[in-house]
């Protein structure tokens, strides 16, 4: 009798008794059975890897999925496994890497990963999408001195309502509608350096997509 067999087999018989949406005993499962499941035969090993990167995925520990996900994208590579069940596995992985990716604020990394998954497939709208929210989070410097300015003169309007409050209303009323003025002139002032930086940055965005995908298609 091969006993080292039947303790592996073991191994995969506690892991489908699992409810395919536990993810947390799915999680804790694989974890104190890592290097009992390495010993299985591919097949179930890569079942049960996948099934446990998707764990991870949907429970939203994304920095350990980033940690592994990279064995069942090599493995699916190495092996040509092209479908799991009914999802392409390549596409799906290479998909919750891109999510892992931004949620983790890994920004470059997600911008190259979701720009590969659209040149095979030009109308992939989810990783176009999250492409979109990826180029928004990466702040170029005119954003960051628009932004700066903006809140510089928010602050300097504030100065400015605590003098109007502490002095001029007392002390040099004839200056008030003045003040008053200066006050809401550097307020809007404000929102518009602000408004104008972010409606740039959004309309450079799509342009860079639309840039990008038109350039795929000829």
């Amino acid at each position: 009798m091969n006993y080292p067999e039947i303790y592996r087999s073991k191994v995969y018989e506690g892991f489908k008794e699992i409810e395919p949406n536990d993810y947390r005993e799915l999680i804790h499962y694989f974890e104190i059975n890592e290097k009992r499941i390495k010993k299985l035969e591919f097949e179930p090993y890569f079942e049960i890897l996948v099934t446990y990167i998707n764990a991870l995925f949907e429970f939203e520990k994304f920095l350990k999925h980033l940690e592994v996900v990279d064995l069942a994208i090599e493995a699916s590579i190495a092996n040509n496994i092209k479908w799991f069940g009914d999802e392409d596995i390549y596409r799906t992985l290479l998909y919750q890497k891109a999510v892992a990716s931004f949620r983790t604020l890994q920004f470059t990394r997600s911008d190259h990963i979701l720009r590969e998954l659209i040149r095979m497939d030009v109308n992939d709208e989810n990783s176009t999408l999250l492409l979109e929210k990826t180029l928004k989070s990466i702040h170029p410097a005119f954003l960051q001195k628009t932004r700066a300015a903006g809140i510089l003169l928010f602050f300097v309007s504030a100065i400015v309502i605590c003098l109007e409050v502490i002095l001029f209303r007392t002390l040099m009323p004839d200056w008030l509608s003045s003040i008053e003025i200066i006050r809401n002139v550097l307020f809007l002032s404000g929102w518009i350096v602000l408004s104008l930086g972010e409606l740039k940055h959004y309309l450079n965005v799509k342009k860079e997509i639309n840039h990008f995908i038109h350039s795929l298609s000829k």
